[in-house]
């Protein structure tokens, strides 16, 4: 019987690997199931799940989905593609948006670390969750999260920390529960985007976003009010649309048009739909309406006319994710939680030659 003098699953993980080291399993064997084993050892499936996820990190055991956990085979020296370890990453993918960015930095510092990315997709999923519990049940060493299910960020967040890898935050992160994280200084950015528009004139300033509830926007609206006051004008009311929901609808957008604001700061994305819609109406940007955008993704500079947004180093974020993952892996306990800075990028959309007030 197993002796209560340390967690369960640190006793589990200790007696399997007794058990391998005697070579009760061969190298590329298989090991029982996990039931198999909660029986023998009179245990939760949890319990044994975290042993075994444990021996995977440590090299000891691999999983294959949909067969078992297994003896890790020898490899041959220098035969880096593979031992590579699986780092997990849930994210909403979109090719022109940040996400696609943070998700390109991942994959290249992964590789250069030697480990290999395995990536899920959350842009149509309600089920975040499942998609980290599946890449567990891959035996992943890491996982990587942006979340958008931000109503249960605090639950998945205290979920992740019950398991034995290691998690990073990105880009968003829940404020009263200490995790690691790599954001950037949103405050900053939409501070210096917003005191830009003033400074050229405008007064009218529109400020449309979802997800109000996530740490990103509610440091950019401190921003956009903060340099409100600084300035000495109170933000126009009526203007902005600051939506809990994930998505802004054209209609937001349309009765945004039609309130006739100076200037909006907004996402790339939105500022994008924004000056489609403002084209078809007959609204000319920057002329009728200057627009700026927050995150320098690939399509501010295809727009016409360019986008006028702040710059976060989105890559650099991706990459310094896997390196927090790398340094928990090495035995580094302490809280790592990054602020990376942002920079504006100033282009036509916001009519930079307009006579300051």
């Amino acid at each position: 019987m197993v002796e209560k003098k340390q967690p369960l699953y640190m006793q589990i993980r200790e007696l399997l690997r007794q058990e391998i080291q005697k070579g009760r399993w061969k190298s590329g064997e298989r090991i029982p199931p996990e039931m198999e084993i909660c029986k023998h050892f009179n245990v939760s499936r949890f319990t044994v799940r975290q042993a075994i996820l444990q021996l995977v990190q440590e090299g000891l055991l691999e999983r294959h989905a949909g067969r078992g956990t297994f003896i890790k085979k020898a490899r041959p020296a220098g035969n880096l593609r593979e031992d590579q370890q699986l780092l997990g990453v849930v994210l909403p993918y979109q090719p022109y948006a940040h996400t696609g960015e943070i998700l390109k930095g991942i994959e290249k510092r992964a590789s250069q670390l030697g480990m290999r990315a395995v990536f899920a997709n959350s842009q149509h999923t309600d089920n975040e969750e499942q998609l980290l519990q599946e890449l567990l049940q891959e035996g992943v060493c890491g996982l990587i999260y942006y979340c958008s299910e931000l109503s249960k960020i605090e639950d998945i967040v205290l979920m992740l920390k019950e398991e034995p890898v290691p998690f990073v935050l990105v880009d968003r992160y829940p404020l009263d529960i200490p995790v690691d994280y790599v954001a950037t200084d949103n405050f900053q950015g939409s501070y210096n985007a917003v005191k830009h528009l003033l400074g050229l004139g405008y007064r009218k300033i529109a400020f449309v976003t979802g997800e109000i509830e996530s740490s990103t926007v509610r440091q950019r609206v401190k921003g956009y009010e903060l340099a409100h006051t600084m300035a000495g004008f109170a933000p126009a009311p009526g203007l902005s649309v600051m939506s809990a929901k994930r998505e802004v609808t054209e209609l937001e957008l349309e009765n945004i048009l039609a309130a006739q604001p100076e200037a909006v700061f907004t996402s790339d994305l939105i500022a994008v739909r924004l000056m489609n819609l403002g084209l078809k109406k007959g609204v000319s940007v920057p002329q009728q309406l200057a627009v700026v955008g927050f995150d320098n993704s690939p399509i501010a500079s295809l727009v016409n006319p360019p986008l006028t947004t702040v710059e976060q180093p989105i890559e650099e974020m991706g990459a310094k994710a896997v390196e927090i993952i790398a340094d928990k892996l090495a035995g580094k306990e302490a809280y790592q939680q990054i602020t990376l800075p942002t920079k504006l990028v100033v282009r036509d959309s916001c009519g930079a030659i307009k006579s300051e007030a």
